[in-house]
C-alpha cells in the first residue's frame, strides 16, 4: 500500500510546527503548501496507519527526523517521538476498529 499519502500529511503538521516555533509571521504562509497535496490523499491516511510494516515504520520516522528541525532540540526530540507515539496508537484504534466491525482481515 505505501505511506506516500502519510507523510504527505505529516509533513504539513511538521511544516506548520516548525513555521510557528519562533512565533507567527508572514513567512509561515509556506508551510501551507502542501496542504493541498495533504487534504487530497487523507482518505488513505487510515488504511496506510493500518498497514503499517515495520520497515515502513522505520522509514516513517526517519522521514520525520530529516523533516522537522527547530530550535530546542530537547523539544524537537519530545515532538519526533511523540509523532511516531500517536502513528502507533492511531493503528492499533484502526486494526480495534476494524475487529468491531467484523472485518476478517483486522
Amino acid at each position: 500500500m505505501g505511506i506516500e499519502d502519510l507523510k504527505d500529511v505529516v509533513k504539513v503538521g511538521l511544516d506548520i510546527g516548525e513555521a510557528l516555533s519562533d512565533g507567527i509571521g508572514i513567512e509561515d504562509v509556506s508551510a501551507l503548501f502542501g496542504l493541498p497535496d495533504a487534504i487530497a490523499g487523507i482518505s488513505n491516511v487510515p488504511a496506510e496507519i493500518a498497514d503499517l510494516d515495520e520497515a515502513e515504520k522505520v522509514e516513517l520516522k526517519q522521514f520525520v527526523a530529516d523533516n522537522f528541525d527547530i530550535p530546542d532540540d530537547k523539544l524537537e526530540e519530545f515532538i519526533e517521538s511523540a509523532v511516531s507515539t500517536v502513528i502507533e496508537i492511531y493503528g492499533l484504534y484502526v486494526k480495534f476498529k476494524a475487529l468491531n466491525d467484523g472485518d476478517p482481515d483486522a
